[in-house]
């Protein structure tokens, strides 16, 4: 149980501190969890969660040995992180070629910097700063 909760403990911000408050041992039952619910589906509700309807929910509750609210809060949870993987996109978007030129920022893979010098300034990423 120690790599995982070794894991856990390198998450960055507050989150580590967070993670030593959970038991270890939960947060392997849950992963086991979390695992037979992944394996119960096909291969296209894994790829497109959007096709899940209350049919497909129920057998992969039945196929994970698990709840159909468990199935639920999984997909929630994996709608969230989309989101939050999306918000965090849209900000890389706002930086500029200019930041990027001048090493304010250091470029990352996949970003696609947007040509809005204002919003670098606004967000204090220019140089000294």
């Amino acid at each position: 149980m120690g790599p995982l909760n070794q894991l856990l403990e390198m998450m960055p911000g507050g989150m580590g501190q967070m993670a030593r408050q959970i038991d270890p041992k939960d947060a392997e039952k849950q992963l086991k969890y979390t695992e037979a619910i992944i394996s119960s589906m096909t291969p296209l509700e894994r790829r497109r969660p959007d096709v899940l309807n209350a049919n497909r929910r129920r057998r992969i509750a039945r196929g994970s040995g698990t709840d159909v609210q468990d199935v639920n809060r999984l997909i929630k949870q994996y709608r969230e992180a989309q989101r939050s993987s999306k918000r965090l996109r849209n900000l890389a978007s706002v930086v500029c070629r200019a930041c990027l030129v001048r090493r304010c920022l250091p470029p990352l893979p996949g970003w696609e910097p947007a040509h809005a010098p204002s919003a670098c300034s606004q967000a204090g990423w220019m140089p000294g700063n």
